[in-house]
């Protein structure tokens, strides 16, 4: 959405952008000052159902206020419960409202009454944009007939790396959370470092799941090679130290610390789960896919890249090409083209 952002007001748009955080923290991606950024402060946990009815009913109006004051030709959301709230936000302001499914609806839930409302609202949606054409063909078939697939933009990197400095270190970058499966890296992890033991594991990232992560380190002997970093703002500088990137994710998105890695010009291994990483890797050319909750699939593919360098600098030379294959101009466009084509239709409706 940054990306989005920052392109558009680059080539003179108007852009605000709302978020529901208070401000708490600092940003974790770079926002040009030229966008106008209105924090809602609305964002807080709830203590029973009532408080979250009310509190989600707080957030719909002091959304529909925002969006009537920032008078938009049209809204994009992104996230499912926030495209829920956009678009009952809007209903009846004549404003199009596109919403953007970042991740498998299938595997990834909301909750069994959001996940209603999630059909229901984007049937009333000026389109459904889906980064991947498998997070699109999981959407009810009403849905999908308005889905449109625009995958992540891959900038390139700031700094270029010989890939003769990199170290003996494998990376994984993602919330620590279980659908990432951090835990099968683990295990994966441990059986590569009886056989490598001077090889470590650098996982950048923060979440619930950490010190249950910490915990699995030390039964499986692995914890003085491997290092929590923690949440960062530009992983980048990580990426270009290591030499492997590996994610054992259990479901996707459409990834973009894989995306980020290959531009970096990692040799990449990643669990070929239901969305995003096959659309992405091109197996045996400019990455690898293993099966699933497979630690043996995983260890076995570390292993082979671990011995062979060449593979390595094969793999990562080849991955470059993500940031022609998704260049921002190149999706830019096509963002632009769908968001002419429902503003035209917006304004013939009225």
């Amino acid at each position: 959405m940054t990306n989005l952002a920052n392109y558009w007001v680059e080539h003179n748009h108007e852009v605000c952008l709302l978020t529901f955080d208070m401000g708490e923290r600092p940003a974790a991606y770079r926002l040009d000052q030229r966008v106008n950024r209105i924090r809602l402060a609305l964002v807080g946990d709830s203590a029973n159902t009532l408080a979250a009815v009310k509190q989600n009913l707080r957030r719909l109006f002091k959304l529909r206020a925002a969006i009537l004051q920032s008078r938009p030709q049209c809204v994009i959301s992104f996230m499912g419960t926030t495209n829920v709230l956009a678009v009952l936000a809007a209903s009846g302001t004549n404003i199009p409202v596109i919403v953007s499914e970042r991740s498998d609806p299938s595997s990834n839930h909301i909750g069994r009454e959001w996940d209603r409302l999630r059909t229901i609202t984007y049937k009333r949606a000026a389109r459904v944009v889906a980064p991947t054409a498998r997070i699109l063909s999981s959407l009810a078939p009403q849905i999908r007939s308005r889905g449109t697939v625009i995958p992540n933009p891959v900038l390139p990197p700031s700094v270029e790396t010989d890939p003769a400095e990199r170290s003996d270190c494998l990376i994984s970058v993602g919330r620590l959370g279980r659908e990432k499966g951090f835990d099968i890296l683990l295990a994966a992890f441990a059986k590569v470092h009886k056989v490598y033991p001077s090889w470590k594991l650098m996982i950048v990232g923060e979440g619930v799941l950490r010190k249950d992560l910490e915990s699995l380190a030390e039964q499986l002997g692995i914890a003085g090679s491997l290092k929590f970093v923690g949440q960062v703002n530009n992983p980048e500088d990580y990426l270009v130290k290591a030499s492997i990137f590996v994610m054992a994710s259990r479901y996707e998105g459409f990834p973009n610390a894989l995306c980020e890695a290959m531009g970096c010009g990692l040799a990449v291994i990643h669990t070929d789960c239901p969305t995003g990483p096959r659309e992405i890797i091109r197996d045996g050319f400019d990455g690898i896919l293993v099966p699933t909750e497979n630690a043996d699939a995983l260890a076995e593919a570390i292993s082979k890249l671990i011995t062979d360098e060449e593979l390595r600098r094969t793999l990562g030379h080849n991955a470059r090409r993500i940031t022609e294959r998704f260049g921002i101009d190149e999706v830019m466009r096509q963002w632009e083209a769908l968001l002419n084509n429902v503003v035209r239709q917006t304004s013939a409706v009225s």
